[in-house]
């Protein structure tokens, strides 16, 4: 592996990222409000393969077992979004939805307001199996690779600004597009210098702005 290459994963603390697990999670309703209770798993302590695991230029990665304590200490502030995008369906800070750590991994309740038009538009393909996955967005704070950099083990992270996430395709730990974005923003934040000359290329502020978001994101 190059110097390159393990300097992209070093580099990865501080980025955010995502990942996604094939969770059940159940959804039911409180007769007395008509609100609707989700419950389920947005990341799980078993080891999975990243960018389709060693062979295929990825890496195999496990979470911490106490990689969530520190952050969810600090009550951190985190909403329950739809494929990562749009406006909330619970909050951390709104009381409505809670993150706690078990043996399994981190577990999401959120209360669902039966009020609300997302919610609404949501439910029937639960209901469906349309939406069956859950996924959380995350920074590493602390991590460690082996020797060969072929696999990660997450020590910490932060939750805060985060977001966990019912999903239809989730982005799976599999997709090269989602190392690629990481190792991008890592080169970014290595090297000030590679934004300024492809702003430059980018000839206006607005396409400038664009390629920041996508390699940061």
């Amino acid at each position: 592996m190059t110097r390159e290459y393990r300097a992209d994963r070093e580099n990865l603390v501080g980025v955010r990222e995502c990942r996604s697990w094939a969770e059940d999670f159940t959804f039911r309703t409180i007769k007395a409000t008509g609100d609707h209770i989700l419950e389920g798993y947005a990341a799980t302590f078993d080891p999975y393969d990243y960018g389709g695991g060693p062979n295929a230029g990825g890496w195999v990665e496990q979470i911490d077992k106490r990689a969530f304590d520190a952050t969810l200490a600090t009550q951190p502030d985190v909403m329950l979004l739809i494929n990562h995008t749009g406006l909330p369906l619970a909050r951390t800070k709104s009381g409505n939805l809670k993150l706690s750590r078990d043996t399994h991994g981190l577990k999401v309740w959120a209360r669902l307001d039966k009020s609300d038009p997302d919610v609404m538009r949501l439910l029937p393909k639960m209901r469906r199996r349309d939406v069956d996955e859950m996924s959380f967005a995350f920074r590493v704070t602390e991590q460690d690779w082996d020797a060969d950099y072929t696999h990660r083990t997450i020590r910490a992270l932060t939750l805060q600004k985060g977001d966990v996430s019912v999903v239809n395709y989730g982005a799976n730990p599999g997709t090269q597009a989602e190392i690629r974005r990481a190792a991008n923003a890592s080169a970014v934040r290595r090297n000030p210098e590679l934004f300024r000359r492809r702003y430059e290329t980018a000839h206006t502020v607005g396409a400038a702005i664009a390629y920041l978001q996508a390699v940061m994101r």
